[in-house]
C-alpha cells in the first residue's frame, strides 16, 4: 500500500480483512509513525481475497479511513506477468492502475474489468506501450486483471485486484 501523508494523523495502522476476520497491521501495540507514506503486508496468504484499509489515527482515535484495495496475493502467472502493479482509488470513483511491462515486451494488454454487483465483464484493449490506465468504477467494487498479449493471445496475467470506492 502507498499514500499521501497528511498532517492531522499522529499514527496510522492498517486494517486487513480476509475470510471475514480482521487483523490491525503492523501488529499487537504497534503503529506505523505519522510520516509513513506506504506498507508491504509480508504475511499475506496466497490465493485468498485479502482486503485493506488505512487507518489515521489522532491522540483522540481514528480520524478517517481510506478506500478499500483488495488483492489475491500469488494469483499472477509466474511467467510473463507485468511487474510492479498498482491500483488507486484517491477517494473517488475512477480506479487507476499502473504497471511495467514483463520481461518479454508485449503486443499490447488486455485488462479484465470484473464489477462485483452482478453487471457484466468488460475488457479493454490497451497498446504495448501503455504503463497505466483508468477505469470508472460508478462507485461499484470492481476488480482488474491485467493480461499482457502478443497478438491475439495472451502471455501472462497480473494478480487480481479489486477497487472497492468508499460509499
Amino acid at each position: 500500500m502507498t499514500w499521501t501523508t497528511g498532517t492531522a494523523q499522529a499514527a496510522y495502522v492498517v486494517a486487513r480483512l480476509v475470510d471475514g476476520t480482521t487483523t490491525i497491521l503492523p501488529g499487537a501495540g504497534n503503529l506505523l509513525p505519522a510520516s509513513a507514506t506506504d506498507f508491504t503486508d509480508a504475511t499475506a496468504a496466497p490465493g485468498r481475497l485479502t482486503c485493506y484499509v488505512l487507518l489515521p489515527l489522532a491522540a483522540s482515535g481514528l480520524i478517517g479511513l481510506s478506500d478499500t484495495v483488495c488483492i489475491v496475493p500469488g494469483s499472477r502467472s509466474t511467467v510473463g506477468a507485468p511487474g510492479n502493479v498498482h491500483l488507486q482509488l484517491d477517494q473517488g470513483s475512477v480506479a487507476m492502475m499502473s504497471w511495467s511491462a514483463p520481461a518479454a515486451p508485449p503486443g499490447g494488454y488486455f485488462l479484465l474489468t470484473i464489477p462485483l454487483n452482478g453487471s457484466p465483464q468488460g475488457v479493454v484493449s490497451l497498446p504495448a506501450t501503455a504503463t497505466r490506465t483508468m477505469h470508472e468504477t460508478s462507485g461499484v467494487p470492481t476488480c482488474y486483471v491485467l493480461f499482457p498479449r502478443s497478438g491475439g493471445s495472451v502471455t501472462g496475467n497480473s494478480d487480481v485486484l479489486c477497487a472497492v470506492p468508499a460509499s
